[in-house]
C-alpha cells in the first residue's frame, strides 16, 4: 500500500490558493511531500510509532518560487532549510526499515531523496502553466506537525497526525 508523509500549507496560504482560478487540486490536497513509501498495512501501527519517536523540531517553511514538476504538477518551491531536510531525511530513513518494496525505495531515494530532495507544495495537477503573482514569494508557514496518509481504494486518507 502507498503511504505519504507530508505537511499541509498554512490556512492563510490554502485560502489564498482557493481564490485562484484554474487550479486542479491534487487528490491528496495541497501538500508538501516529505517522503512517499510502500508499506504492508499490517505495519501501519509500527511506522506510526517510529515516526512519533522522531525528534525533529518545528520550523518555518518559506515559498521561494514556482515550477512545473514531472510535466503535470504545478508547485510552489520551498526554501531547502536544514530543518526541513532533517525531517525529510529522518522520515526516509525510518520508513526504509519497514518499506516492502526495496527496489522502488532505492529508485525513489536516487531520484527524489536526500540531496535530491526538492521541497515544494503541490498545488495543481495538469499540464497548463498557471500564472501566480509574485505575492506568493516570501510567504512563510510555521510547521509544527505533519500527516501520514495512505492510498486505499484509489483515495488518499489521513492515517495519523504527527507533532514535531
Amino acid at each position: 500500500m502507498k503511504y505519504l508523509a507530508c505537511f499541509r500549507p498554512s490556512r492563510d496560504l490554502i485560502e489564498k490558493l482557493n481564490r485562484e482560478s484554474g487550479l486542479v487540486v491534487p487528490s491528496s490536497g495541497f501538500h508538501c511531500t516529505l517522503w512517499k513509501f510502500s508499506l504492508l498495512e499490517k505495519d501501519e501501527e509500527a511506522i506510526i510509532e517510529k515516526l512519533s519517536a522522531l525528534t525533529t523540531k518545528s520550523f518555518t517553511a518559506e515559498v521561494i518560487g514556482d515550477a512545473v514538476f514531472d510535466f503535470d504538477s504545478y508547485v510552489l518551491l520551498l526554501r531547502r532549510s536544514e530543518s526541513l531536510l532533517d525531517l525529510h531525511t529522518n522520515i526516509l530513513l525510518t520508513s526504509e526499515t519497514l518499506d516492502n518494496d526495496p527496489r522502488l525505495f532505492t529508485e525513489g531515494v536516487i531520484k527524489y531523496g536526500m540531496r535530491n530532495y526538492s521541497p515544494h507544495i503541490t498545488i495543481s495537477k495538469g499540464t497548463g502553466r498557471l500564472r501566480l503573482s509574485e505575492e506568493y514569494l516570501g510567504i512563510e508557514m510555521y510547521i509544527s506537525q505533519y500527516l501520514l496518509m495512505k492510498k486505499k481504494d484509489n483515495e488518499w486518507r489521513d492515517v495519523a497526525i504527527l507533532n514535531l
